[in-house]
């Protein structure tokens, strides 16, 4: 749900019935390859959803494993969503969420219970020396923390579940 959230939330849902799509064996390992990518190249021809599949009511589907960001108090509150394999901290706030709340700016505030990290906002890791922190918003669309050449989540003892603050740098 994470993506639908970006493009404005569910309107309506189907349930992909892969008899309806030009597939081939074997689904069990392929499924995106075998008919997640013929359904969304149909889609984008034109093809009404209701020929690949039924209707789904969107009250059924199942939550996602966090909340959007959210405006409390001035800051904007939100989860880490992830740590990736180099130790970067992804945060559930969106260049999108970034923009609304006048937070793209050169410094932000990042608050994860008592600690506080003032960092760099860049558009690459290269943009602040080996060892210092730096935020962006990286590859995902998650605004992330990140030390060059390091682990941010491993300097900072930060881990997925953890409410997370962002607002306006020193």
């Amino acid at each position: 749900l994470p993506a639908a959230w970006r493009g404005g939330g569910v309107r309506k849902v189907f349930a992909l019935d892969p008899a309806k799509i030009d597939y081939r064996p074997p689904l069990a390992t392929f499924f995106a390859r075998d008919v997640l990518a013929p359904a969304a190249a149909a889609l984008a021809c034109g093809v009404e959803p209701e020929s690949l599949g039924r209707a789904v009511d969107p009250e059924s589907l199942v939550a996602a494993p966090f909340a959007p960001s959210r405006l409390e108090g001035g800051v904007l509150t939100a989860e880490v969503v992830d740590i990736d394999r180099f130790g970067s901290v992804r945060i559930g706030v969106t260049a999108d969420d970034l923009a609304a709340n006048d937070l793209v700016i050169d410094r932000l505030e990042l608050g994860f219970g008592h600690l506080s990290i003032d960092a760099f906002f860049g558009s690459t890791f290269s943009d602040v020396s080996m060892g210092d922190p730096v935020v962006l918003v990286d590859s995902s669309g998650w605004l992330t923390l990140a030390v060059r050449t390091g682990s941010a989540a491993e300097r900072y003892g930060i881990e997925p579940g953890t409410v997370a603050r962002v607002r306006r740098g020193r």
